[in-house]
This record gives structure tokens, sequence and C-alpha cells, in this order.
């Protein structure tokens, strides 16, 4: 990673800060892509728009000029932050989905260094139902997660369920989560995969910290040697992979989060569970609209 001060000094990051200082909250969501998936973001800020309650405060985290420029062309809170900007990429650092997940982690960290909570989502992880209603149901939880199934390892290390999943999580601001941070800094992993693997990084940290699995309900909770409390939301809540996310039960999902990574297996797992929004040519619809106004517009609602 490069040194904070030249982190802080970039532009995207100046950007991001003002969007923060604007906030009418002290939690922000967050959706970092490129625009290979600007379709697949554009869904994801329909639903979120078209969520009761709407989820306010949202930020693009976008990877290239291109997606960047359209979204503030249709006035959506979006930041220019390139992978270089963040980590040295002359060092045969991959530019591919490991930038993605690398450039996430730090900008969640950033996030709660400046005093925020942030919700990270992936862009195929859709809103059905505002997540803002689970997380308020746990005041007391540092980090609230969607339910995932690997590292494998550390299932069976934790004799548990689940793993964290790095397609939507909610990371507090306070002193056990810099503690976290810290720690997750410090890992390396033998496997050079694994330690841009966002997910890995987010799950080995807990293990260095010692945590603790019990359950409360149908809640998977654990306790770190800090303090830290983490609550795994489940499957019948927030659905991952195509084997736990059920057409006919769509209904009772706040995430659905089916896809694959390629841009036509995202909307496809969308799709699968009702959820996606856009019309077919979205892009037609007024072009003078902007904002929610515009978002509204581009989508075939449903009834929620």
């Amino acid at each position: 990673m490069r040194s904070v001060s030249h982190v802080m000094n970039s532009e995207g990051m100046k950007e991001l800060k003002r969007y923060l200082a604007a906030s009418t909250s002290r939690q922000v969501s967050v959706v970092v892509a490129n625009s290979r998936y600007e379709e697949v973001v554009v869904n994801w800020l329909a639903a979120a728009a078209l969520a009761r309650p709407p989820i306010q405060n949202v930020i693009v985290v976008a990877m290239d000029r291109e997606l960047h420029s359209f979204l503030l062309s249709k006035e959506m809170n979006a930041v220019y932050l390139p992978i270089d900007s963040m980590v040295d990429t002359s060092h045969k650092f991959p530019k591919s989905f490991s930038s993605i997940m690398m450039l996430r982690l730090g900008v969640m960290r950033i996030i709660n260094r400046l005093g925020y909570h942030v919700a990270m989502y992936d862009a195929d992880a859709i809103v059905l139902r505002n997540p803002q209603l689970l997380f308020d149901a746990h005041p007391e939880a540092d980090i609230i997660s969607s339910s995932g199934e690997f590292p494998q390892l550390l299932l069976e290390w934790w004799n548990v369920n689940s793993t964290l999943c790095i397609g939507a999580v909610l990371i507090k601001s306070n002193e056990r989560t810099e503690q976290y941070w810290e720690i997750m800094a410090s890992i390396r992993l033998k496997v050079p995969w694994q330690n841009t693997n966002d997910q890995y990084r987010l799950n080995f940290a807990l293990h260095l910290l010692d945590i603790r699995w019990g359950t409360e309900g149908n809640l998977q909770v654990g306790i770190c040697w800090n303090g830290l409390k983490v609550v795994v939301l489940p499957n019948t809540l927030a659905c991952r992979g195509i084997k736990n996310c059920h057409p006919e039960k769509s209904g009772q999902y706040y995430i659905w989060h089916a896809g694959y990574r390629t841009e036509e297996g995202k909307e496809d797992g969308a799709k699968r569970g009702n959820a996606w929004f856009l019309r077919e040519r979205w892009k037609d619809v007024d072009r003078h609209l902007v904002g929610n106004a515009w978002l509204l517009k581009a989508a075939s609602q449903h009834p929620r």
C-alpha cells in the first residue's frame, strides 16, 4: 500500500472527504467498480433508490474516468480512485479482480479512520429491502456481515457454518475496529493470491484476534479478545450464491447476491431473484433527468 499521506492527498480522496463531510449520517454505503460494470452499478443504485426506506448516503468509488464521469453527469455521488492511487502497481501487482479487492479494503479502512461507519456492497449484492433495518437491530455489533463459505480452512478451524462475506458488510468506526484493521494490515499469507483477496484478509484478521463463535437465535455471533463483536446474517436474510438464493423466497431477503464475476453473470444472477430493476433501454430515458428522478425513470419499478 502507498503511504497514508500519498493516499490522503490524492484528488479522489479529497473528493471522498467532501462527500463524507456533507453526509447527513455517520454511516455511508459504498460500491466499488469500473466501467465494465456500469450497468450492474446503475441497477444497484436503482435498487437502493427503490428500497423502503431508500438507502441514503451512497458513494460509488469509480476505478476509471469513464464510470466516474458518467455518474457525475447524472449527479450521483462518485469519486475517482484508480488502484494506483492507493497501491504501488509497479511491482507486478495484479490489475484484474484483485485490484478491486485491495481497493475496497483500503477505502473501508480510510472511511473508518475518518470517523464514519461504512457498509460495503458488491455491485451485484442487490438490496431488496433496506439492510439498515438489520443493522439497527444489533447496535452493539462492530461488524455485521452476510454469510460466506470461504476461506474453507477457517470454517474447519472455527467449526462454524459461515465466514464473513465481503459482498455485504458493515464495519463501524471505533477503537476495536481500528485494532482489527491494524491486524489485517500485518497479514502475510503464503499463497500470493490470498494476500490480495479481501475476504481472506477480512476473516484471517478475526482469527488473529482469537475470535470465539457462538449463536444468538439464528445468528452466528463472535467475540474477539479486544471485545470486538461480529454478527453474521443468515442466508435467509442476506443470501449468497445460487444454492442459497431461492427465487421463490426473494420476498424475504434483504440482500440478493447470486451472481458470478462476469458482467453477464451478475445480471443473470440478479434476474433470477427479480432483482434486476433497469428497463431494457434504460440509457434512452429522458436525458435531462438526474439524481433519484433519473434512477426511478430508468427502473421498471417492482413492488417491495
